[in-house]
């Protein structure tokens, strides 16, 4: 009995482990600048930081947006950023000129703007 219940213990022991190592994709960030945990794919959760740096300010509601929501509120159109109103309101800056947004705050940097732009390209 105690042999079995060892193996049992074993068993869970191991597939606990093998689990924790087999993802979905999806990465948690508890550290986002808005204070909450963002849940997503590593280029979305890069995005959502600089996005809480950035945006939130002034787009309180993006706070709780998953990847999904800018997808399905016509912010961001999968694969093509181009499309993307998010994107084309920050693209000029890439283009070293001033774009629309941040208003009345510094451009965002093009690393910053590759990384939204890669998010969106996973998408």
């Amino acid at each position: 009995m105690v042999r079995q219940i060892r193996l049992f213990i074993l068993f869970f022991s191991i597939s606990g482990a093998v689990f924790g190592l087999v993802s979905c994709g999806k990465v948690k960030n508890s550290s986002s600048s808005d204070g909450g945990s963002v849940v997503g794919t590593a280029e979305f959760v890069s995005a959502r930081d600089i996005i809480g740096t950035k945006c939130l300010s002034c787009h309180s509601t993006w706070s709780a947006y998953s990847s999904d929501d800018f997808v399905k509120k016509g912010l961001v159109f999968k694969g093509s950023p181009a499309n993307s109103t998010l994107y084309t309101r920050i693209r000029g800056n890439d283009l070293g000129v001033a774009g629309d947004m941040p208003t009345g705050q510094p451009n965002l940097s093009l690393a910053e703007i590759k990384e939204i732009k890669a998010w969106i390209n996973s998408l």
